[in-house]
C-alpha cells in the first residue's frame, strides 16, 4: 500500500547525500570562507576550495542560510532542504567532472535571498550557480 520505491540498475548509483559527501569542520569551513574562491548568482553565492586530501570525496559541500536573511528557522530548514535536494539529485555530474580531473573541492553554498523559494527556482538558480563556479575552477 505504501510508496513504491524507484528501481534502480546495478550500472546506475543511486542519488543519495550521504555523511562522508559533506563538508565539516570548524577549520575546512573557516579556510573555505577565507581563501576560497566566491561565485555569486543571486540568490546563491558559492564559496569552493581546492583541497588536497586523497580519501574524500571528491566534492564536499555544505549548505548556509543566515538567520538574518529568513529570521524563521522553519524557513531556514527548508531553504536549506531544498538546496540539499537539488544537490543530491544532480551531483554526479559535478562528481565526474572531479574525478576526471582528480580534484577535490571543498564547496560552501549560501543562500542570501529573503524569502523562500519553490524547488523549481531553487533548482533554476542554484544549477547555473554550480555550473559556473565548476567552469571558472574545475
Amino acid at each position: 500500500m505504501g510508496r513504491k520505491r524507484p528501481q534502480y540498475s546495478p550500472s546506475v548509483e543511486r542519488p543519495t547525500f550521504r555523511k562522508h559527501e559533506r563538508l565539516s569542520g570548524r577549520k575546512l569551513i573557516e579556510q573555505v570562507v577565507r581563501e576560497g574562491v566566491v561565485v555569486h548568482r543571486p540568490p546563491f553565492r558559492i564559496t569552493g576550495l581546492s583541497v588536497t586530501d586523497e580519501n574524500a570525496y571528491p566534492i564536499r559541500i555544505a549548505f548556509a542560510v543566515p538567520k538574518r536573511r529568513l529570521p524563521r528557522a522553519v524557513d531556514r530548514n527548508r531553504m536549506k532542504r531544498l538546496m540539499r535536494e537539488v544537490w543530491r539529485l544532480n551531483k554526479q555530474r559535478y562528481v565526474e567532472h572531479c574525478r576526471e580531473g582528480m580534484s577535490c573541492y571543498a564547496l560552501l553554498v549560501a543562500f542570501q535571498g529573503r524569502t523562500t523559494m519553490p524547488y523549481a527556482v531553487v533548482e533554476d538558480k542554484m544549477i547555473p550557480a554550480l555550473d559556473r563556479w565548476m567552469e571558472q575552477n574545475g
